[in-house]
């Protein structure tokens, strides 16, 4: 009896086959009929479930050993140490013919910077470094140093850039400066300016020499003998300040006005002030570096013995370095006169000035009134008050006076004071010409005299200016005229370039003349021309139309 299974349509593809396939060993194994050919291959079967992983098998054998890497002495020379006295080898950079120089180390580069594989080039002649250390920004310092005897310190060397300053900049210290030191040691000290080369500083076994302006913020206490290198000193000389930063100079008692006070006013012997030692009588000023300012007139100010003393002439006294001012009295009815300067046309410049004063003074002391009241039981109140008002005096009857004239002057303190005054008209000057006929005849020009114009340029240029003369009405020039300038001399003009000859009957309306002028006058300044036209002009032989 086969025992064979059913296959039905709603089977799936697997069961079928395994159906398939059964039926067919059933009808083998029940001696069925022979073998038929094999048939051809069916669909794959999906992926079967992965089975459980095996045990571990055991370790194998042992493989050969490698070959021997480079030896470290290919670039270190390796000199061991003494295992008795100092264990510790020692590395040195690997230096043998035919190497000309020592190796050059280089520590702290990327693979990817560019000196990393480059060689250094020479700078005259000479490699820039034998030994570098980069340092990348996660870095803190260039190079470190500790020591087995400290304990959580360290001193670093470190380069790099202020973005405040954008200044390169190279730090060094200690990681921990509380209870530090850095001691150098050595004969001379020497720090050079990067600009010039020349020494800022220079410290030495014996000195230390600042060759630049020093500043001390704090106080300086100074245990020694302390000595000021100054030009001015001398044996019993003062050191004082000669303006308001303290510049130090040396002084003499009488160069300091002895004990006298600032404001003090004595009469002075005549001949002392003329004294050119002892007073300024004379000077001359060059306006080139200023020529728009007012000049600086020290005329009057005390030198030698008197510095500090000037006259008391009603001006403002200005200090130069102090850039004070000090108004001072007329006491010595004080005239002056200043020319303007031609070089320039600013306002500022120094202008034309006269001033003049007859007045005499006589010196007499103030009205000083005082006034003390009774105020509580116990206390005054005090008050005083002057009076300086000036007060004019009239001779009477048959009494002569004789009044002692002496130069008055006062003690200001500062060397360098000078007083100005810029005056009026900076516009420069203007020259006005005039013509004059000595015709007297009804041919001469018309109206006579006649004005030409004027002329202004700048003041330092030497310049021409052509005017025309024009015939009277119904005459013509026959003849080239001949101008020339009055009896009156004009050193600023240097000459006069005459009409050129005419031609006859060319009946010329005008002619011209061309005045040269070389320099420019200090004030407005008419200039006359004179001419003769009785023999030059020549009545028309025909109606003008």
């Amino acid at each position: 009896m086969i025992n064979l299974k059913q296959i039905n349509v709603s089977d799936s593809d697997n069961i079928k086959l395994d159906n398939v396939n059964y039926n067919f060993d059933q009808l083998i194994v029940n001696c069925g009929g022979p073998q038929g050919p094999t048939g051809s291959d069916g669909a794959t079967g999906a992926q079967g479930v992965t089975g459980a992983q095996g045990s571990q098998g055991s370790t194998g054998t042992q493989g050969f050993q490698g070959p021997i890497g480079a030896s470290s002495t290919t670039y270190w020379n390796n000199i061991a140490g003494d295992a008795i006295t100092f264990s510790a080898d020692t590395l040195v950079p690997k230096h043998t013919a035919p190497m000309e120089y020592p190796p050059v180390i280089s520590v702290g580069f990327l693979d990817t910077d560019s000196q990393y594989n480059t060689s250094q080039a020479l700078i005259a002649g000479q490699s820039p470094y034998q030994f570098i250390i980069n340092r990348k920004d996660h870095f803190e310092s260039n190079l470190r140093f500790t020591s087995s005897d400290i304990d959580g310190n360290h001193f670093d060397f470190k380069m790099s850039n202020d973005p405040l300053s954008d200044l390169d900049t190279f730090t060094l210290g200690f990681g921990v400066p509380v209870a530090t030191s850095i001691v150098w040691y050595a004969q001379n000290h020497i720090f050079k300016s990067n600009v010039t080369g020349s020494n800022l500083m220079e410290i030495t076994d014996s000195t230390i020499k600042y060759n630049v302006d020093t500043e001390f913020n704090r106080p300086v206490t100074i245990k020694e003998q302390l000595v000021i290198g100054n030009s001015g000193a001398g044996v019993d000389k003062l050191a004082v300040s000669s303006d308001t930063l303290g510049t130090v100079v040396f002084k003499s008692v009488n160069e300091l006005g002895g004990t006298v006070p600032f404001g003090t006013i004595v009469s002075m012997l005549p001949s002392v002030f003329s004294d050119s030692t002892k007073f300024i009588n004379s000077q001359t000023i060059d306006t080139v570096t200023a020529p728009d300012d007012p000049i600086q007139i020290r005329m009057g100010a005390g030198i030698g013995d008197y510095l500090g003393w000037y006259l008391c002439n009603g001006k403002v006294w200005e200090g130069i370095v102090a850039q004070s001012q000090h108004n001072v009295p007329d006491l010595n009815s004080f005239s002056y006169s200043i020319e303007d300067n031609p070089t320039s046309i600013d306002i500022n410049s120094q202008g034309s000035v006269s001033v003049s004063n007859t007045d005499t003074h006589l010196i007499g002391g103030a009205d000083i009134d005082m006034a003390a009241v009774f105020a509580t039981p116990s206390t005054y109140n005090i008050s005083g008050t002057v009076t300086t008002t000036d007060t004019t005096v009239g001779g009477g009857g048959s009494s002569t006076f004789k009044i002692k004239r002496l130069p008055q002057i006062i003690y200001l303190g500062e060397t360098d004071c000078y007083w100005k005054d810029k005056g009026t008209n900076q516009n420069p000057p203007t020259l006005t010409f005039t013509l004059s006929d000595d015709n007297s005849g009804t041919t001469a020009i018309s109206p006579n005299p006649t004005s030409l114009g004027s002329g202004t340029e700048a003041p330092t240029t030497e310049y021409s200016i052509t005017f025309t003369v024009a015939a009277p009405n119904n005459h013509y020039w026959s003849s080239a005229p001949t101008f020339a300038f009055s009896a009156q001399t004009y050193p600023y003009i240097s000459s006069i370039t005459q009409p050129t000859a005419i031609p006859v009957d060319s009946f010329l309306s005008y002619v011209s003349l061309t005045i040269h002028i070389s320099s420019q006058p200090a004030i407005d300044t008419p200039v006359t021309i004179t001419v003769d036209t009785g023999s030059n002009i020549t009545i028309l032989p025909f109606e003008p139309g």
